[in-house]
């Protein structure tokens, strides 16, 4: 059993006969029936809530509807703020781990037993916990000394060190324990998507198309007053089409769950692997689709976070939007069966080009709409983007009325896809595209 302050507390699951569980006892019976599962290492452990942390023991979720729309505008962030991360508060003892259960080496040196895990710099803040509390927790927890580089240190291992093999495996266990719920729960408190897959849209052709179109909305009357700045504007590089998102974040377990590399390599052979199928689709013809028509996804347009393009067919290629999604089918359940897709990315892909995101707003206080300042439009996205995510509650709305009453029928033409592509979220972008950087792409030429 491991309690977990203010973060929940995690339950081995044993089995064999005469196998017994102890409960915490601030755990509540209705805590048990139906907890959480987390699997790490193939050893299954249940996430109960701590009913001392809030009185019915359970958080509340977000609305279906704003659940659906964060979804689909996850991928067009460039990236969060690690130190933003409050961290949870983890595991406090795992209670039974030894030596055979340890996710990385451990060895003697001198007197102590010390392991070296290696992990992206991104998963620090998760270990550290929020004034290092998750930090704290384990080492009063498990008797061992834990090292965690500074923010930014790739490569520089977290250095575990104690007076004993079991201490060191009890505190890489529980470490092992914070970073894979991180990487599975959904929230404020999970880890963000570092790579996704997509379909690059941004043409020469369309990157001025749509620039154009920005500016002539921004120059409209009542612009400003509306909510709008070029700020909340896609930038005009980084137009695509989301298939899913994905988590490749290096780890330190080797066993059952796959190094970052290995994941990265797993995820090219994966898409590499679609190739006949891919061929057998598109039967040797170009996968055309038209970008035409404003459409959002909450209930009240004066009052909107997201607007995307619609995708169609186009007249001289019937059939085109159907093979897309054939396609992104086919993506999605390759990735899918390769372990690479988390349970509640594993879905039918609605086929959307984010055009509008109050997410990308600048949140200085002297920004201005429209890129005023001397501000290149776009500008201000890729600095809200590097500042981290905006809370979904301060989020500012913008008023998309006038927008699609104007231009709700905006059609920007027929274009072909080139490639699927896995792609890395984050600055900096790629320096001759100015989309961003490519892990692995398939051609669809």
């Amino acid at each position: 059993m491991a309690g977990g302050g203010d973060g929940g507390m995690y339950m081995r699951l044993v089995e064999g006969p005469g196998a017994a569980i102890t409960a915490n006892p601030r755990t509540t019976m209705t805590d048990l029936p139906h907890p959480e599962l987390l699997d790490v290492d193939g050893r299954v452990y249940r996430v109960l809530a701590n009913a001392a942390a809030s009185g019915s023991g359970r958080r509340p979720g977000p609305h279906p509807q704003q659940q659906l729309q964060r979804h689909y505008e996850a991928e067009d962030d460039a990236g969060d703020d690690a130190g933003s991360w409050g961290g949870f508060g983890g595991p406090a003892g795992s209670g039974g781990a030894d030596e055979e259960e340890a996710s990385v080496p451990i060895r003697q040196e001198g007197d102590s037993f010390v392991a070296r895990m290696r992990l992206d710099s991104e998963l620090f803040p998760v270990l550290i916990g929020r004034q290092g509390a998750t930090k704290r927790r384990v080492e009063d927890d498990t008797g061992a000394g834990i090292s965690i580089p500074g923010r930014g240190a790739q490569g520089t291992p977290v250095v575990i060190k104690g007076p004993s093999r079991s201490v060191v495996a009890r505190a890489c266990t529980q470490l092992d324990l914070i970073v894979g719920q991180a990487l599975a729960s959904r929230g404020p408190r999970s880890l963000d998507y570092n790579y996704f897959l997509c379909l690059p849209l941004a043409s020469p052709e369309l990157s001025a198309a749509f620039e154009r179109w920005r500016d002539g909305v921004l120059a409209e009357p009542g612009a400003a007053e509306a909510g709008l700045e070029a700020s909340v504007f896609m930038h005009p590089q980084h137009l695509h089409l989301t298939i899913a998102m994905l988590k490749l974040y290096r780890q330190a377990r080797y066993m059952a769950c796959l190094l970052h590399e290995e994941q990265r390599e797993l995820a090219k052979q994966t898409l590499a692997g679609l190739q006949p199928r891919v061929q057998q689709l598109l039967g040797g013809a170009p996968l055309r689709v038209r970008l035409q028509g404003l459409e959002y996804m909450n209930d009240d347009p004066s009052q909107m976070h997201v607007m995307y393009l619609g995708v169609k067919d186009t007249p001289d290629s019937p059939g085109g939007l159907q093979r897309v999604q054939q396609l992104c089918a086919a993506v999605v359940q390759a990735f899918s069966a390769a372990g690479l897709l988390l349970p509640q990315d594993d879905r039918a892909v609605k086929l959307h080009a984010t055009v509008l995101n109050s997410r990308y707003r600048r949140r200085s206080s002297g920004s201005g709409g429209g890129g005023s300042g001397g501000q290149a439009p776009g500008a201000g996205q890729q600095q809200g983007q590097q500042q981290g995510r905006q809370p979904w509650e301060q989020r500012q709305p913008f008023d998309g009325r006038r927008l699609l009453e104007q231009h709700g029928a905006v059609d920007f033409g027929a274009m072909q896809l080139p490639a699927v592509h896995i792609s890395q979220r984050g600055q900096p972008y790629d320096a001759g595209t100015g989309f961003y950087r490519c892990a692995a792409a398939l051609s669809l030429s």
